[in-house]
């Protein structure tokens, strides 16, 4: 049966914070906007590495709101604001944008009796605008490891989806530059994308996992399909639950040439909602066929601990640990040991987490027999 499309619902939240001097956000507080304040948006999402960005407008916030809001070229910088927005029918509100505002101001136009608080934002807005790459990774490391260590700057992208069929790297590789540009260009064959603060990198015959979405005249298919380019394209009422790079069927009754399966690959919200005024609500998606059976995608996992990079200072490699043997000139702790000491021996309890100090190479990891030596002129228990 058709869904009643009728009480649109919204809530946005926003966190509002700064950098601290190590360039990691820090969230000072969260304000909530929420019908029934007045609210347009137009929210674009899509992948094939297009920046996902949100337009919103809220109507007559209160004063101490708006000025908590406030962000033109003079904070830029100094204050960061990420925003939340859920929107639907009832109480039945999907996560459907996050964005980094890169602008909020207030102002109550002439001949106007209304306060218009408009802004924008993209998705992964810290990863586009402020955060600069320079990493090596070794031959054999996962695309889903080189990504965990980029979003380590980014306090507003975790990992998503991430396409199997992307092979580790040939060899030993340097990227260099903004995160966004390197990805787009490094996995240049495939969808590169952030959506809802989740980072992916999608092929073209695979979608997310979850029930197969029906659009028809009953779900809020308004008018027909219609080609764009390679594309099909159609308007609906607002439908919240779409996810890019999700698998639909189309089922039109008065276009049924276009009835089959195919992929979202763009989303466009764009209206009203308001307890005042009855304006649209639309949503227009973009479709790509699906020429065969889509392949199911699994959510991308990080395979390894990736050290912190180092600034010249070296990481505690156990915590509370004891220094048994610095480094330098000693006594010979076992005979045929060495005098001088090229390394500092650490104390610690058994089972203890021991992590990397600094970006480096394993040359050994196992047991030791104190009699063996490892390495040239190696000291005991290096």
């Amino acid at each position: 049966g058709g869904m009643i499309k009728w009480m649109r619902n919204y809530r946005a939240e926003f966190t509002i914070g700064h950098l601290d001097e190590n360039r990691k956000f820090v969230a000072d507080e969260t304000v909530t906007v929420q019908y029934p304040v007045t609210c347009l948006m137009d929210i674009d999402l899509g992948g094939y590495q297009s920046a996902c960005k949100g337009v919103f407008q809220f109507y007559n916030l209160p004063r101490t709101i708006q000025a908590k809001l406030w962000l033109d070229l003079y904070e830029i910088g100094k204050k960061y604001i990420i925003l939340k927005f859920y929107a639907g029918y009832g109480d039945v509100m999907p996560f459907i944008f996050q964005g980094t505002l890169m602008e909020c101001t207030s102002e109550k136009p002439s001949g106007s009796v209304d306060w218009i608080t408009q802004m924008w934002g993209y998705e992964g807005g810290f990863m586009y605008e402020h955060s600069y790459f320079n990493n090596t990774f070794a031959k054999g490391t996962k695309p889903e490891d080189i990504i965990e260590t980029i979003l380590k700057e980014c306090p507003d992208v975790k990992l998503g989806y991430i396409s199997p069929t992307i092979p580790a790297l040939p060899r030993n590789r340097t990227f260099i530059g903004q995160p966004m540009d390197i990805l787009a260009r490094e996995y240049g064959g495939y969808e590169v994308f952030i959506s809802k603060g989740e980072f992916n990198i999608i092929a073209e015959d695979e979608v997310l996992p979850g029930d197969i979405q029906v659009i028809n005249d009953s779900t809020g298919l308004l008018g027909s399909p219609r080609r764009s380019n390679i594309f099909v394209e159609l308007d609906t009422l607002f439908e919240p639950g779409l996810k890019i790079d999700q698998a639909v069927e189309l089922l039109s009754q008065n276009m049924p040439r276009f009835n089959q399966l195919y992929k979202v690959i763009k989303i466009h919200h764009k209206g009203i909602i308001s307890p005042v005024t009855c304006g649209k609500l639309l949503t227009t998606v973009t479709l790509a066929l699906l020429q065969d059976k889509p392949k199911e995608i699994k959510k991308a996992v990080p395979t390894t601990y990736e050290g912190q990079g180092t600034k010249g200072k070296w990481l505690k490699p156990v915590i509370g640990q004891k220094i048994t043997s610095p480094f330098g000139r000693r006594k010979q702790p076992i005979p045929g040991a060495s005098e001088y000491h090229s390394g500092i021996d650490i104390g610690t309890n058994m089972d203890a987490v021991v992590i990397a100090p600094a970006q480096g190479k394993v040359i050994f990891a196992g047991w030791q027999n104190p009699n063996i030596h490892y390495g040239p002129k190696a000291g005991y228990g290096q």
